[in-house]
């Protein structure tokens, strides 16, 4: 759970705990340089709490692709050894390690009809993170996506298990890494059985798929099962790019129903997009009855757009009133 490993570095790093403390981790570098990245002025900035606290106490560091190091180097570690011969000249140590020449291998030329289902259900969920499904995967959701990536000759092979024979040849592994993984659970766990996509061959999936078009089961599938507000949101902001409302909009209810005031502006948004003005206009009433006074005058130039002039006016004294000054 993001929120709660949050909340543990900031009472780590801003605490008191009796001397320094370095934090250790890694992430893709896409990830890394939305990071850096801040918006322009005047856009909401998701990731500020993240900017404010690390201040200039975080630094980046390039892990190199490639590895300078020889079997003699390490003739006490056998699972370094294998790697290190089976990357050969090539240098790719840690790709080795992570067994991702394996995996991606695999992915790529699936071997009969066991491993084909395990592609259609790996492929789902690379889809699912595409469009920024980053919880656990439920078997539900897995099953009922992976469904769109299976041919015709493979659907009229599908036994009762065949989704079962895909999981199982997804979890086959080179240095204990397979495609999918089960989930062992702790805080995050909604569903009973849960699965994780191996990180490198979701990045590797992100770009080999990045122009792919989502499938509508997998766009039912999310919409269905996705429970996480921050998946709501994510995948709703990117079904309104696509101008998909039928998805984006009960994603996006679901997640403002928590009472997340930024899932409220993103629902109130795909609502005018869709032409729904009324329903709109509802949700930016909720939003000031619960206390939002930036609403008022999101509520104020809805009704000046559409043509309510004298409803708009009285919205925007209300909006100035309540020290709003890009109300003026």
């Amino acid at each position: 759970d993001g929120e709660t490993a949050w909340k543990i570095l900031e009472r780590i790093v801003l605490g008191n705990v009796g001397g320094p403390v370095a934090i250790l981790g890694t992430m893709w570098p896409e990830f890394g340089q939305a990071l850096m990245t801040a918006p322009g002025h005047g856009t909401e900035d998701p990731l500020d709490r993240f900017r404010k606290f690390s201040g200039t106490t975080v630094g980046y560091f390039t892990v190199p692709d490639t590895l300078s190091v020889s079997a003699s180097d390490v003739s006490d570690d056998p699972l370094l050894l294998s790697a290190i011969q089976a990357a050969g000249a090539t240098g790719k140590v840690i790709q080795e390690l992570s067994g991702a020449p394996f995996i991606i291998e695999r992915y790529l030329h699936p071997a009969g009809t066991e491993g084909r289902f395990e592609r259609a259900i790996v492929t789902a969920a690379i889809d699912a993170r595409r469009l920024g499904y980053l919880s656990p995967f439920p078997d539900a959701l897995l099953a009922e996506a992976a469904v769109a990536y299976l041919d015709k000759s493979d659907l009229s092979l599908a036994s009762h298990d065949w989704f079962e024979a895909g999981l199982r040849s997804a979890a086959i592994s080179a240095f204990g890494m397979g495609a999918l993984r089960r989930y062992s659970g702790g805080v995050g766990a909604v569903h009973a059985n849960e699965y994780i996509l191996n990180e490198y061959l979701e990045n590797y999936g992100r770009s080999l798929r990045a122009t792919a078009i989502v499938p509508s089961a997998v766009w039912s599938a999310l919409t269905s099962h996705t429970v996480d507000p921050d998946d709501c949101i994510r995948i709703a902001i990117e079904a309104g790019k696509r101008g998909l409302y039928q998805y984006a909009i009960p994603l996006a209810t679901r997640a403002a129903d928590t009472g997340d005031r930024s899932a409220w502006r993103e629902l109130t948004y795909l609502l005018e997009r869709s032409q729904a003005v009324s329903e709109a206009e509802a949700w930016w009433h909720r939003a000031v009855d619960s206390g939002d006074t930036t609403a008022i005058a999101r509520l104020a130039d809805l009704l000046q757009r559409t043509g309510r002039i004298s409803e708009a006016e009285a919205w925007w004294h209300r909006a100035v009133d309540s020290g709003d000054t890009t109300a003026i």
